[in-house]
């Protein structure tokens, strides 16, 4: 459980900082007058969102989702508290 989880928090960071995807998703949002479909693409902006929903989608397990989120937002709470 322990390495699914690594997987999905890696693959939630590499949805929010891998620059061409970003570039994508940024004039993606630029395009989108609908405020409903622009928070659908904000997922894409947020750490904890995009491993969330990712995790879910790929393993369809809430618990599992919901754990690789909290991880996810302490790795993060902690890493802006270090600067």
């Amino acid at each position: 459980m322990l390495e699914q989880i690594l997987i999905y928090i890696s693959i939630g960071w590499f949805i929010v900082e891998f620059e061409p995807f970003q570039l994508l998703v940024n004039w993606t949002k630029s395009k989108i007058t609908n405020d409903y479909l622009e928070y659908l693409i904000g997922v894409f902006d947020c750490w904890q969102c995009s491993t969330f929903w990712s995790a879910w989608i790929i393993s369809g397990s809430f618990k599992i989702a919901v754990v690789s989120s909290f991880v996810t937002f302490i790795i993060d709470m902690l890493w802006n508290s270090k600067r």
